[in-house]
């Protein structure tokens, strides 16, 4: 069972993931999504949990509380045609594949609020060149590594920001596996996921690395270090690296064929 709720208090990342992580901790709550643009929280539940019961948990201090719930989606033009079309592309084969109208809608306003969070932050785009940050962080054994020592001799990388309870992101980590041994050999490209799971969760990155498969470089960014430092706030989020570590392109979200621009950007650096 999926249900969305407009929330209210929210203004930055920390307050979103501070709201991920409480509504987490209830048993009966399955997966959870939250949005900055719009204010919203998607909630998948392994049975119906009474509005009043999730308005306990969402915030101990009462600084976050749910506004109400989303029962009738108003959908307006998005601005980026591409992502919508794909958006009502995925609705109606969920629909036919389901038989199932009422999941379809569901389904279908995830897909739409995901892309229009993405319009929202100016989604792919290119950017100022910028070097990336020094910033100590840990591997997936615990042991401290600098952002320094990211390089590839002389050669592109990919740094994802990656959260291990958002189903989205893991998207895109499957996507580039499906084509990274082909990118390697075009361009030699590494690739290097950065998890912001905080200490409660970050546990969960290293089963999860394994069941997967992912043959990337997995990092911890624990205390979200270095998630500030490079000003990220939606996941997942994409930087294109140089072979001077310079950083020459981002993509905040990921839906469906995102995987193919990342590929067309990653071609314009090869050597």
């Amino acid at each position: 069972m999926i249900r969305q709720f407009k929330i209210g208090g929210m203004s930055c990342q920390t307050c979103s993931d501070k709201i991920v992580s409480n509504l987490l901790a209830h048993p009966d709550v399955v997966n959870t999504t939250v949005y900055l643009s719009p204010k919203i929280a998607v909630v998948e539940m392994s049975r119906d949990i009474p509005v009043s019961e999730l308005r306990e948990i969402i915030s101990t201090d009462k600084l976050y509380f749910i506004k109400y719930e989303i029962l009738d989606f108003s959908i307006t033009a998005p601005r980026h045609k591409k992502r919508f079309l794909q958006a009502i592309s995925h609705f109606f084969q969920k629909i036919f594949s389901k038989q199932n109208c009422c999941k379809g809608v569901i389904l279908f306003s995830l897909a739409f609020f995901q892309a229009n969070a993405q319009i929202d932050t100016g989604s792919i785009s290119k950017v100022n060149t910028k070097k990336i940050p020094s910033v100590a962080i840990k591997d997936l054994y615990g042991n401290v590594v600098s952002t320094s020592s990211f390089t590839n001799k002389g050669k592109p990388m990919i740094i994802i920001f990656w959260y291990s309870v958002h189903r989205f992101p893991s998207k895109e980590l499957n996507a580039i596996e499906e084509n990274c041994e082909a990118w390697k050999k075009e361009t030699g490209v590494k690739v290097i996921i950065v998890s912001v799971d905080d200490s409660r969760t970050a546990t969960n990155v290293l089963p999860i690395v394994n069941a997967k498969g992912w043959d990337f470089e997995f990092y911890l960014d624990i205390n979200s270090d270095l998630k500030r430092a490079m000003n990220v706030n939606l996941l997942p989020h994409t930087f294109l690296i140089s072979g001077s570590r310079e950083i020459v392109w981002q993509s905040v979200g990921f839906i469906e064929g995102d995987e193919t621009t990342i590929y067309d950007e990653l071609k314009k650096l090869r050597k």
